[in-house]
């Protein structure tokens, strides 16, 4: 790839880095890296969010409702992201869709800003699962001792999340945050359908 893009559009003559050159001038090109670091903070920090939410939520039901939950959860993570993204293309076109059951007038797909919300927001759904079982788990390995511990102490639950619950989880939420990063930078699959 390095060396194909040192050759001139047809890979016939060595051109150098006249091509990097050329596409550091073009604003298009800085306008989609703009972007592209937008949806992808954003979709990251949301699905990593909700996912720790989801973790915390289910990790305290019972063992049987935990499977049952946990399976749900896992339903968009497992669908194909083309056939997911058409459900939600579905969901956002106007003639049949959310606008029309409530009776609003978004501009899901035609405006900008609700193009890009719509686009984050459909990789966040299809995204949040895997949050959800990296983190639930990492918290079925930490010790319930230091939560006994803590509320000995007198800690609250915020306090036991802050100082416990995070830094036990620090590793875990690295890894998927880089890792997810990586996957939804690279994402195309949403936008393209």
């Amino acid at each position: 790839s390095i060396f194909l893009s040192l050759l001139n559009k047809k890979e016939t003559q060595f051109v150098g880095l006249s091509n990097y050159a050329f596409l550091f001038t073009r604003d298009t090109f800085w306008m989609v890296v703009r972007q592209s670091v937008l949806f992808t903070l954003t979709a990251v920090f949301f699905k990593a969010l909700i996912g720790f939410i989801m973790a915390h939520l289910i990790d305290v039901l019972p063992a049987k409702r935990q499977r049952l939950w946990r399976g749900l959860a896992l339903v968009p993570w497992v669908m194909p992201p083309a056939l997911s993204t058409l459900g939600w293309w579905w969901l956002f076109e106007p003639s049949y869709s959310l606008t029309a059951l409530f009776d609003v007038s978004v501009p899901w797909l035609s405006d900008t800003f609700w193009a890009r919300f719509s686009v984050i927001l459909v990789n966040i759904w299809y995204g949040s699962p895997f949050f959800l079982i990296m983190y639930l788990a990492a918290l079925k390995s930490v010790p319930a001792d230091l939560y006994e511990a803590a509320a000995m102490d007198g800690a609250s639950a915020w306090q036991q999340l802050i100082h416990i619950t995070i830094p036990m989880l620090r590793n875990i939420i690295a890894i998927t945050v880089l890792f997810s990063t990586i996957v939804t930078f690279a994402n195309f699959d949403i936008v393209r359908v």
